[in-house]
């Protein structure tokens, strides 16, 4: 909403800047709504070769987008190095348009559902052509640790790296083997039917899965790498700044100009300082968040960045301020910094445990009675440090009524390339809502308006506008597989978007599982499943 609603600021601005009094501009529903940003619309062509033992030798892929009233920016760079980076013979030819309607771009990622949709259709089409398993076939094709890549090889490596060698970049913390491993166990795999459709009688189930790639893991450089460095030189590289303070209290404040983006991260990010600092509850954690008065400046939240980088920022500061206080304590009992230890507070030596101090009492005595450390992470553009890349899964059971056309989404086993997760619980409600917001993208289309279709939505309310609702939500199963970074602090990822492509292809794949109907453009209705299933009893379109 945020991208779309941009252009009522400098009204707002002016509003307020001729009446001297704070603006507030509220819209009526069927206004916000048509003011709202969608995901574009898009058409995808293939023509792929493979070979009999199910290895892709060739693809060629074309793709139209809609920009709405921006040109440009539409493609997102085709969204297509999972697969097209071990292919030896591939070519890409992307259009984007621009068309009078509403406003397109990100809505809880970017051109990642659209993209997969087409992308993991294909995948499972030729899997059937070459007489494989869908997952088998994927694993054959898609790019796994040691994978090289070439700046020639397209997709978010682009750009010179500092883990280039020789002109090639190798992939390491990459788990495209393990969720695709463990997504087959939590769904069941091995239920799936051998013959799409196969399953007699009316009601027929099915099982399917997809693929999606997305942020590189969202790593970036923090202070002291060759990385940073070079990005920063470079210019134009988003820094996240970071201060931490400890007073005289013996508190932990951690000062950071993001606000809160209803993931929490707050949360996250202090546990994260709290472990580096020895502490074994949050009792002495204090966060001062969401004013650039109070904090140093970073950019905005957005993409998974907040708790990997404005948190690893943190995390830095707390490793300073770690190492500062230990040469404080060293000094003021005369003991050797590396034979000292911390716990909530007390730093106390390992061979004498008469002789502490407290970080409370170190800041009594620092100017100011308070201890200070700034530390700082940049994000090298929208590639992310370029070794590792974020990878997930959907394989999804749905049921098919071959008489009225409905179906049923029935479970769901998501599966995400997380690294180390620091807020489980946190984690897997994130998790739930991103299945639930792309699921509808292949389920519920936009109510355009009738007379001008594409232009704004046809309705008044959330009445009109139908959103899921806990009917509609499947059971879900969690899959994070700790892939364990092993450049970044605690070995986290950024793992807001690396599945959220899936649901969509892997709904439309179950389908087909299910009652032999390939639905290629949606939203899946139950029209479209009746159309496919008359076409297929009696041969005729």
């Amino acid at each position: 909403m945020r991208q779309a609603s941009e252009k009522f600021y400098p009204w707002v601005a002016y509003v307020s800047k001729m009446t001297g009094k704070p603006v507030r501009l509220t819209l009526a529903k069927d206004q916000e709504l048509a003011h709202m940003q969608v995901k574009p619309e898009n058409i995808q062509k293939f023509k792929v070769g493979a070979k009999k033992d199910g290895r892709i030798t060739a693809c060629q892929r074309e793709f139209f987008v809609n920009t709405g009233e921006r040109s440009g920016g539409g493609g997102s760079g085709g969204r297509s190095e999972l697969y097209l980076h071990v292919i030896p013979n591939w070519k890409e030819i992307g259009n984007d348009y621009r068309t009078n309607s509403m406003t397109t771009g990100p809505s809880r990622s970017n051109m990642q559902q659209e993209f997969k949709w087409g992308w993991e259709q294909m995948m499972d089409e030729m899997a059937e052509a070459v007489g494989i398993d869908p997952v088998q076939f994927r694993l054959l094709n898609v790019q796994k640790p040691g994978t090289k890549v070439t700046i020639e090889s397209g997709g978010p490596t682009m750009v010179l790296m500092p883990e280039m060698e020789k002109g090639f970049l190798t992939y390491d913390s990459y788990a495209s083997v393990e969720v695709l491993q463990e997504g087959m166990k939590a769904i069941g795999w091995e239920k799936r039917n051998p013959a799409p459709g196969g399953n007699p009688g009316r009601f027929k189930r099915g099982f399917g899965m997809a693929m999606s790639q997305h942020h590189a893991g969202r790593l970036g450089y923090h202070e002291g790498e060759v990385g940073f460095e070079r990005t920063v030189k470079r210019g134009n590289a988003d820094v996240y700044q970071s201060e931490i303070e400890l007073n005289a209290d013996g508190n932990i404040i951690l000062h950071f100009a993001q606000p809160d983006s209803g993931t929490n991260h707050g949360t996250g990010i202090a546990t994260q300082i709290a472990e580096i600092l020895g502490y074994t509850t949050l009792d002495h954690m204090r966060l001062s968040w969401g004013d650039s008065d109070l904090a140093p400046p970073a950019p905005g939240w957005n993409s998974g960045l907040s708790t990997q980088l404005q948190g690893g920022a943190l995390c830095k500061a707390a490793d300073k301020l770690r190492q500062d206080l230990l040469k404080r304590a060293s000094d003021t009992l005369k003991t050797d910094a590396a034979r000292l230890q911390i716990r909530d507070g007390v730093i106390s030596s390992k061979e004498d445990p008469k002789k502490t101090t407290t970080f409370a009492a170190l800041a009594k005595t620092a100017e100011g009675r308070v201890i200070r450390q700034h530390a700082s992470c940049c994000h090298p553009g929208a590639i992310g440090r370029a070794m590792n890349r974020g990878i997930g899964t959907c394989f999804v059971e749905v049921e098919v009524d071959t008489w009225t056309g409905n179906w049923r989404f029935i479970r769901a086993a998501y599966c995400h390339d997380t690294g180390n997760v620091i807020n489980p619980l946190l984690a897997e409600a994130d998790m739930n809502g991103s299945l639930v917001q792309s699921t509808q993208v292949a389920t519920e289309a936009i109510p355009w308006d009738r007379e001008f279709p594409g232009t704004r939505h046809f309705s008044v309310g959330y009445l009109s506008y139908r959103l899921p609702t806990i009917m509609d939500v499947p059971e879900q199963t969690q899959v994070f597989v700790n892939s364990l970074e092993p450049r970044w602090f605690f070995g986290t990822k950024g793992f807001a978007e690396t599945a959220i492509g899936a649901p969509p292809g892997a709904i439309a794949n179950a389908i087909y599982n299910a009652c032999g109907v390939r639905i290629r453009e949606h939203p899946i209705s139950k029209d479209k499943i009746l159309a496919g299933l008359k076409t297929k009893a009696t041969g005729k379109a």
